[in-house]
């Protein structure tokens, strides 16, 4: 592999310092709450009504581009990529139509472990469209270490406005009622951890332009590294290749070295004093989604290119079979908030059948205590590229107890044989809700 070998032998320190900034996930685990204040029945038609309970508690996480600054003290609303927080009853996450920041202010300490949060999350029960006085609202709030935890179910908003953190459409006063519901810890100390650091998307594949057929790119990947064989042609119109060394950055984009290599006659004695592997320019590789990336690569002083690429499919991959497995995921974005699951878990027994090329079903009998007895279908025309397969505008049905027959339109991404059995992914928008689930499964 070339300068795979001299690469190891940096030291330890320079390689860390090199290292781009990658998002890192924050996770929070407050204290139990100990006091609660429940509606009083019946519930308005109005209100999505709940109780709460002593022992519930406030738990959640937010995620940042790059990891939070030692010594940092100020509001981190612009460095928020994301989050999702729960109260035991409502869960208030970035993704929800109706979620609005109250407030994130957060300190550090010397190694940049958070010390103290003070953050405010509001939800509106009626999620879409623009709110005013009288809207029911959720509400989640923290203060940590040494105050108070609160969550807050269908109040009533009383002003309409802009909330400290800069949201649009939040509510600037609140109100109680009679349908009101409220769970409170005071003083409370919850604890702060770090996400295990997310997986980086794999690109393994080749990779190539079909509308210029006859070169191309072959990505190997190594969690966060990728090592890029581009195999073109030079001035002269005969074969070259060049190979690139990339790391990811925060972006999720591959950045490195291009390198030139020669070496002695293939045919003859091998000789290592005549490999050489030169620096001669700098690579990209830019995904696009799961099946299409932008590739970029210049020589220092020389052309540089650009190339829209995908992966490349060679033969067709057998799917077809019967499989046990598991599911995780979410459902999120719920017109009643109650329905937001952050943790889809289930076990499933999954038989796929497959027409070539052409369309698959996928039918899933769930068979773990909260699923029991519930099949789902997904059926939908199979779209090739490389080492994955791809349904877009999959009809997708479920039977069994508490479910509404109906069937709607699903996505199935990066759907592909591994070595022991199958897996992929689905979204669908079914009962208000968005389900964003992942599969994976052993063959039988």
């Amino acid at each position: 592999m070339f300068r795979l070998i001299h690469r190891a032998t940096l030291s330890l320190l320079a390689t860390l310092l090199s290292l781009p900034a990658l998002a890192v996930t924050y996770q929070y685990t407050g204290p139990n709450f100990t006091s609660v204040s429940n509606f009083t029945p019946p519930c308005p038609a109005t209100s999505v009504c709940a109780n709460y309970a002593v022992g519930m508690r406030i738990t959640g996480s937010f995620s940042t581009a790059a990891p939070l600054p030692a010594g940092f003290a100020g509001s981190v609303v612009g460095s928020i990529t994301s989050y999702s927080f729960s109260d035991g009853v409502n869960t208030i996450a970035s993704t929800g139509s109706g979620s609005r920041l109250s407030g994130f202010y957060l300190r550090t300490d010397s190694s940049g472990a958070i010390i103290y949060a003070q953050i405010g999350l509001q939800q509106w029960q009626r999620g879409a469209g623009t709110h005013a006085v009288g809207d029911k609202y959720n509400n989640i709030y923290l203060n940590s270490p040494g105050s108070s935890h609160a969550g807050v179910n269908s109040f009533t908003c009383m002003a309409v406005g802009i909330s400290p953190a800069g949201a649009a459409d939040a509510c600037t006063q609140p109100g109680e009622g009679i349908d009101g519901s409220s769970a409170l810890v005071n003083p409370g100390t919850g604890v702060w951890t770090l996400a295990p650091p997310a997986r980086v998307g794999s690109y393994f594949d080749l990779w190539w332009n079909p509308a210029e057929a006859g070169w191309g790119v072959q990505v190997v990947q190594s969690n966060t590294f990728q090592f890029l064989t581009l195999f073109i042609y030079g001035a002269d119109g005969n074969p070259t290749w060049y190979t690139a060394e990339l790391d990811t950055d925060a972006a999720g984009n591959f950045t490195g070295p291009l390198y030139a290599n020669t070496g002695p006659y293939f045919a003859g004695p091998w000789d290592p004093a005549r490999v050489t592997s030169a620096a001669v320019g700098t690579a990209s590789f830019q995904p696009i989604d799961a099946y299409h990336a932008t590739l970029t690569y210049s020589l220092a002083g020389g052309p540089a290119v650009k190339k829209a690429i995908q992966r490349e499919s060679l033969t067709p991959l057998m799917l077809a079979g019967n499989y046990s497995g598991s599911i995780s995921g979410t459902v999120s974005g719920c017109d009643n908030p109650a329905n937001n699951k952050p943790a889809v878990r289930g076990r499933f027994g999954l038989a796929v059948t497959q027409d070539g090329e052409q369309t698959a079903t996928l039918g899933f009998s769930f068979v773990d205590e909260t699923y029991d007895g519930i099949v789902c279908t997904l059926t939908g025309p199979l779209t090739h590229l490389g080492g994955l397969y791809r349904m877009a505008g999959a009809q997708y049905s479920c039977t069994g107890t508490g479910i509404t027959p109906g069937t709607v339109s699903a996505t199935v991404e990066r759907f592909h044989p591994t070595q022991q059995g199958i897996e992929g992914a689905w979204t669908a928008t079914a009962g208000g809700c968005t389900q964003s689930i992942s599969f994976a499964a052993v063959e039988n």
